[in-house]
């Protein structure tokens, strides 16, 4: 089986162009929508001399489209958080709230550092099941929990050729991962296409799919994992799926935290044998 990765043409509607300096990206989206709440525009973001600042997070109930053009450098336009009136910042950047729709940001900078220092949680989370997540050419900078987390049923990833780099939570040693099936770890997944990826300096896992139930494809070709401070996979529950010519160096530097022994990374039985990969029959 072999996977390729075709955009589909998920939105109808005419392009919005957005400079950095119209606002707010929270404001400008989130007024955006039709009747129904979803979406009126796919979104175009072509400032690069500024950064683009949120003050909430963008919730859409529909599919979502956000692509980033390049300067004359292959800088892509960057997105963080502003810092809100009480102080804080936004915690996740974009939520993907609809089943059933599709999902897709290219070419964009999402910076976990708000305008004042501090990093957030978050980048992109799905709640919606059946959804098409697609990821292309974007960087994912300092993300402190998860670059990618989702807990949809039948959701499917297509992750191909971003960088996640410096995911270190600052008091939590195995934590900061790129994609992560989240709490309560019940959802089924489809498919995780993850393709020709940079990922350095993370706490925590490369890919974590992992629920006790079953991930009908997983692919996981030509990425780099370079220095990782847990093991790069939490992806026992995959049934079907390729792992070639990727390069893992530095990998597993903290090892097993031995409070979790024999648990640490198992679900259906204990089990002590651990490794940079490791599989469970």
């Amino acid at each position: 089986m072999i996977l390729v990765l075709i955009i589909p043409n998920i939105i109808t509607a005419d392009p919005m162009e957005i400079s950095a300096s119209d606002g707010d990206l929270y404001e400008i989206i989130n007024a955006d929508t039709l009747a129904d709440g979803t979406q009126a525009h796919e979104y175009i973001l072509v400032s690069t001399d500024q950064t683009y600042k949120m003050t909430g997070t963008i919730t859409v109930k529909g599919d979502f489209y956000i692509q980033g053009e390049l300067d004359e450098d292959d800088r892509p336009p960057t997105i963080q958080s502003g810092v809100l009136s009480d102080g804080t910042t936004v915690g996740t950047l974009f939520v993907l709230a609809g089943s059933d729709a599709f999902g897709y940001f290219g070419d964009v900078y999402l910076l976990a550092n708000a305008t004042n220092g501090a990093a957030s949680g978050v980048a992109i989370e799905v709640k919606g099941d059946n959804v098409d997540l697609y990821v292309e050419s974007c960087v994912f900078d300092a993300w402190h929990t998860f670059a990618i987390g989702y807990n949809g049923q039948w959701d499917s990833f297509w992750i191909h050729n971003n960088v996640f780099r410096n995911m270190v939570h600052p008091n939590q040693q195995y934590i900061g991962e790129v994609l992560r099936n989240t709490w309560p770890g019940e959802a089924y997944t489809d498919t995780v296409s993850m393709v020709g990826n940079l990922m350095i300096g993370i706490n925590g896992y490369a890919a974590a799919p992992v629920s006790k139930w079953y991930m009908r494809y997983f692919q996981f070709d030509e990425n780099a994992v370079l220095f990782t401070f847990k093991n790069p996979f939490f992806i026992f529950n995959m049934t079907e799926g390729t792992m070639n010519d990727n390069i893992f160096y530095g990998n597993y530097a903290g090892g097993v935290d031995r409070a979790e022994d024999p648990w640490w990374d198992n679900l259906w039985y204990p089990d002590t044998s651990y490794g940079v990969i490791a599989l469970q029959p």
